[in-house]
């Protein structure tokens, strides 16, 4: 799912220009998250606020450039940075496809809570509906994602809802958050490995 999450824009940018006190705010608080575990349900629901879809999972994350974003059973897939590549395992369809990080950071609003300090902010427009929630906007018309709102909560990620542009949103909602450094996990931890038999379709050539 997070692959395919997007947003729709109906904001004027003159609300929200770069150095807007909502932007700083949301950049700071994500500074102080550079790394974490934690586990996630899921819950996807139609333009008519009816679920289609539950999952539950797990997240692993180091600023600046590597995480684990992994859904379980039913609808079991993995994306993944090492630092340089996102992987997206898809094991329904035997398929990995691979972008480059600096890419997908410009058009997936997810990973700005790996870099906080990325020009790829230059892309949103931030608001700040109280202390501890934020909505993230696009300034791109051709993005997959219309809006994220993001939860914070005892310095911790409480909760995520992503609207895409046929009006389906997927929440999700995190429990066991635990604050992590690069040292907790062990080297190669981020390292993608294909699969044996798995096609690869590499977008980074």
């Amino acid at each position: 799912m997070i692959k395919k999450i997007v947003f729709t824009f109906a904001l004027c940018f003159s609300q929200f220009v770069a150095a807007n006190p909502a932007t700083e705010s949301l950049k700071q608080k994500l500074a102080d998250l550079s790394g974490f575990s934690a586990q996630f349900s899921q819950q996807v629901t139609d333009v008519n606020n009816q679920v289609v879809q539950s999952a539950t999972g797990y997240v692993e994350l180091i600023q600046p450039d590597k995480f684990k974003w992994v859904t379980a059973e039913p609808n079991e897939n993995t994306l993944q940075s090492d630092g340089e590549t996102v992987w997206f395992y898809d094991p329904f369809v035997e398929q990995v496809t691979a972008t480059w990080l600096k890419d997908t950071v410009q058009s997936n609003p997810i990973l700005l809570l790996l870099k906080p300090e990325s020009d790829a902010w230059q892309q949103y427009l931030i608001k700040q509906n109280s202390a501890n929630e934020y909505v993230i906007l696009t300034t791109d018309e051709q993005a997959h994602v219309a809006q994220v709102k993001l939860t914070l909560k005892d310095n911790a990620l409480a909760e995520l809802a992503i609207l895409d542009k046929q009006g389906q949103t997927s929440r999700y909602h995190f429990s066991e958050f635990v604050t992590k450094t690069s040292q907790d996990f062990e080297n190669g931890h981020f390292t993608f490995e294909l699969p044996e038999g798995v096609e690869l379709d590499d977008q980074r050539r």
